[in-house]
């Protein structure tokens, strides 16, 4: 079981589904809980990888001094530790920062309103996407588009750019001068579900896009890259609508 080469989520729900098992919860309090069936899942792929056998709480306690090395406070091994707060904020910061691109979720979220100000946890807002999209919004441009999950490698090659699956950020162009939206300009047939706000242009859409070789690409290369393209664009200001400053 290579750990380190495991990614937050992972590690979350690798632990849990044996925290599961060692404290009966399968069977228990925690039978009508929808994660439970994942978790099984889980757990039944480490057994049989792993061929752990009987040696579930020695893997049980080596994951544990994992999640430890991510920032688990709790220092003991109990029945009640996914209902203390500590756990609960730990886990909660766990599925906030996936490590690797195949551990995003895609949403139903069509992007259809401006995310330029957005709350981090607003649904769809992908963790690799948010530096750069505040970036944005301080510089005075308009996102109400972005993605950056394991179905943008998986199931949407060529959707941004031609034969590469890549994550994305769309500008809203009203606010662009000619100069901006020819930088911008990205392939003029996208098949998106959502509209933009106030999309005038018959399908030409606009952003900074960055590639996702694999699956097992790290979040962080994917945000330094799309953060390093808003860093590179010019400042807007709005004064009798907008205009790039000096």
């Amino acid at each position: 079981m290579d750990l380190k080469g495991m990614g937050n989520i992972e590690v979350l729900k690798s632990f849990l589904s044996l925290h599961y098992q060692i404290f009966n919860f399968y069977e228990q309090e925690l039978k009508e809980d929808p994660r439970a069936n994942e978790y099984k899942l889980i757990l039944k792929d480490i057994v049989k990888n792993t061929k752990a056998g009987n040696r579930i709480e020695e893997i049980y306690k080596v994951l544990f001094q994992e999640t430890q090395s991510r920032g688990l406070k709790e220092m003991f091994f109990a029945r009640k530790l996914i209902y203390t707060e500590k756990f609960q904020s730990w886990q909660n910061q766990m599925l906030r920062t996936p490590t690797y691109i195949r551990e995003i979720e895609a949403t139903n979220y069509l992007g259809n309103y401006d995310i330029s100000y957005a709350d981090d946890e607003v649904i769809g807002f992908d963790y690799p996407v948010r530096s750069a999209c505040k970036v944005l919004a301080e510089k005075g441009y308009i996102t109400y588009w972005s993605s950056a999950n394991k179905e943008d490698y998986l199931n949407r090659k060529g959707q941004v750019m031609q034969n590469k699956s890549v994550a994305y950020i769309l500008i809203d162009p009203k606010n662009l001068t000619e100069d901006l939206k020819r930088q911008l300009f990205l392939n003029g047939n996208f098949n998106f579900w959502g509209a933009a706000i106030e999309h005038e242009e018959n399908g030409k859409y606009y952003g900074i896009w960055t590639e996702i070789p694999s699956q097992d690409t790290l979040c962080e290369e994917v945000s330094r890259e799309l953060l390093f393209k808003a860093l590179s664009l010019p400042l807007l200001e709005k004064e009798k609508g907008y205009k790039i400053t000096v």
